[in-house]
């Protein structure tokens, strides 16, 4: 993806030898992705291997002579996530719990995981009220966006919300499965990581 594809172009023109695990999946990358000149500047600086985080040999093998994973794989879009949400659950939790699984019980040279995580982890976010308070809003109802009100609004309230930065002390309280998954995953690397003498970065 987009993120991916530029770290990638970086750490290689740094002078690391990167490896790229990717599935391709049509609805990111369009039909022909290994037509792009994207995909070319990819080709020529890192190994490029098609599979699926949720493809047990397919990891393992991608995993061979690394020493450290940036995991970026997910299946992304809040609003997708709303009805594809086996899928969702399988590749963003699945995914993360398999790489785990196979740094807890293979042998590998793996020193650190770092995990991207997701601003949808904290929901609507932060807002600040007419009096200065700051609050975390519920998920905006269905009814009145139906009705074209996207407002946010929170119990007890009344008049605007200013909506302000959601810093990393924010109440965390996703909206949406995909935010639910992305919040998995942290906790997840977070969780494991350390207890196998990985370094886990969120």
């Amino acid at each position: 993806g987009f993120i991916g594809s530029r770290l990638a172009l970086h750490l290689s023109e740094a002078g690391h030898a990167v490896t790229v695990f990717d599935n391709f999946l049509e609805q990111v990358h369009g039909t022909e992705p290994q037509r792009s000149p994207a995909y070319h500047r990819l080709a020529a600086a890192a190994r490029i291997v098609r599979g699926d985080v949720t493809d047990r040999a397919g990891l393992s093998a991608a995993l061979r002579d690394m020493d450290a994973v940036i995991h970026l794989a997910a299946e992304t879009g809040t609003g997708q996530s709303m009805y594809a949400i086996e899928r969702y659950n399988a590749v963003n939790i699945g995914g993360t719990a398999l790489l785990l699984d196979l740094l807890a019980n293979t042998s590998h040279g793996v020193q650190r995981v770092i995990v991207a995580s997701s601003r949808s982890i904290y929901g609507e976010g932060r807002y600040r009220t007419p009096g200065g308070d700051y609050v975390y809003p519920k998920p905006r109802a269905p009814g009145a966006m139906q009705a074209g009100d996207f407002a946010v609004k929170h119990d007890g309230i009344e008049g605007a919300l200013e909506l302000v930065a959601t810093d990393e002390d924010s109440k965390i309280h996703p909206s949406s499965v995909y935010g639910i998954t992305k919040q998995v995953q942290e906790h997840l690397v977070m969780t494991v990581c350390p207890s196998r003498g990985v370094g886990g970065v969120a």
